[in-house]
């Protein structure tokens, strides 16, 4: 069944007021990378927007690769239509998704799909998602696997979301500010929203609690399915031979994931508190799925689990 690691706190201020803190709050929301398995996570957001928990709650909101591509439809305020976009995925090819050279990669296909005319019902609502409040950021890597953070509105939406999920050799990146951005799972660091965490503490003023919520959408590092896993490694091997620092930073993707997940765990700190939601095996996803029966299969099991231990805090 689907987990509630750390601090539940975090999640009942949210679901009902921080009336019972006698300090005030700032409220990160992180969604980490995971290809077709941050349909899990995008579950997830679909069911805290239906309790009322939206992404105006949030004072930032920090997503890397399929985290967000989430991010950008829950602060659009579409968390429904999100877990839509995955299973229409899931369908295609990464090249020629469309089968014309009208689409020739995924990443022209996507903001197709999110322009409207592609699925029906699903078009980003670009004015929403800049009115949101929280502070919207996308974590990419650099060619050199150094971790960067974009601020994300209006008006670079759509290039933010090719950066944040560009993938070689079917992207090249993305050129945002003085440097190339691609998929932020390549960066060196070991925690993606760490740095985020300090920065939000030391702008919030004095006893101010930084309350962190993960969308997890793997089990860490032990998988069921371990062929499709494996594949997917050479699969990566095969895209990054030319640049060594990255292939063994995308390699260590899994134990970065666990290494996040420990945070998670341990005691509660003074000015942090720290709140992860993340499947379990039996709901695992690989990044690679591409069966659409898998992820409404695996989603309503994570749904099945969640809905009641949510409804219980």
């Amino acid at each position: 069944m689907a987990k509630i690691v750390g601090d539940r706190s975090v999640l009942a201020g949210l679901l009902h007021g921080d009336a019972s803190s006698q300090r005030p709050r700032r409220y990160i929301i992180v969604g980490p990378s995971g290809g077709k398995a941050g349909y899990l996570a995008a579950l997830i957001q679909e069911a805290l927007a239906a309790r009322g928990v939206a992404a105006d709650m949030f004072d930032i909101a920090v997503g890397t690769s399929a985290g967000f591509l989430n991010l950008v439809g829950y602060c659009a305020g579409q968390a429904a239509t999100t877990p839509l976009i995955y299973r229409h995925l899931a369908r295609t090819r990464w090249v020629l998704p469309s089968g014309s050279l009208q689409h020739i990669t995924f990443y022209d296909y996507l903001h197709d799909i999110l322009v409207g005319g592609i699925i029906d019902g699903v078009q980003l609502d670009v004015e929403a998602f800049g009115k949101c409040r929280a502070l919207k950021l996308a974590a990419v890597s650099t060619l050199r696997g150094e971790i960067r953070y974009h601020e994300v509105d209006e008006t670079n939406v759509f290039k933010a979301i090719h950066a944040a999920a560009a993938i070689m050799p079917f992207s090249f990146g993305v050129s945002m500010g003085d440097h190339v951005a691609i998929d932020g799972a390549y960066a060196h660091a070991h925690c993606q929203f760490a740095r985020i965490v300090h920065e939000a503490m030391r702008n919030g003023g004095p006893g101010a609690e930084v309350c962190v919520l993960l969308l997890g959408n793997r089990p860490g590092v032990d998988y069921l399915r371990w062929a499709e896993t494996y594949a997917h490694m050479l699969g990566v091997m095969a895209t990054l031979w030319w640049s060594p620092r990255l292939l063994r930073s995308a390699l260590l993707i899994d134990r970065k994931v666990a290494q996040s997940e420990k945070l998670f765990q341990r005691p509660e700190r003074k000015r942090t508190r720290l709140c992860a939601i993340v499947p379990d095996l039996e709901e695992e996803v690989t990044p690679v799925e591409w069966r659409e029966s898998v992820l409404l299969e695996k989603g309503e099991r994570l749904l099945a689990s969640l809905g009641p231990q949510l409804d219980a805090l």
